[in-house]
């Protein structure tokens, strides 16, 4: 039972994160397709922060798919141990 959990909790984690690189590409879209059609400097501005966000967007996402795998040979922790504090020196043995 708790192995379906896992499953189950790894499926929202993936659908909630492909959910925002979704939303972030239809920003970029409707914000690119606004300065073409305007040519504001202002719109084109916040075009380029929301690609940021796709970005970021895009990363989490991959980040969540690999969280799911587990530990093996070549790295000591688990990816999901790895994937909360990937920024920190200490992750980086993963």
């Amino acid at each position: 039972m708790e192995m379906i959990n896992h499953i189950e909790e790894g499926r929202e984690k993936k659908r909630a994160a492909l959910l925002s690189v979704g939303s972030a590409l239809l920003l970029v879209s409707l914000k690119t397709f606004l300065v073409v059609r305007t040519g504001s400097l202002g719109v084109l501005s916040e075009a380029l922060h929301s690609g940021l966000d796709l970005l970021a967007a895009i990363i989490t996402f991959l980040s969540v798919r690999m969280s799911d795998q587990p530990a093996d040979e070549k790295h000591r922790c688990s990816s999901a141990a790895c994937t909360s504090s990937r920024a920190s020196p200490r992750s980086w043995c993963c």
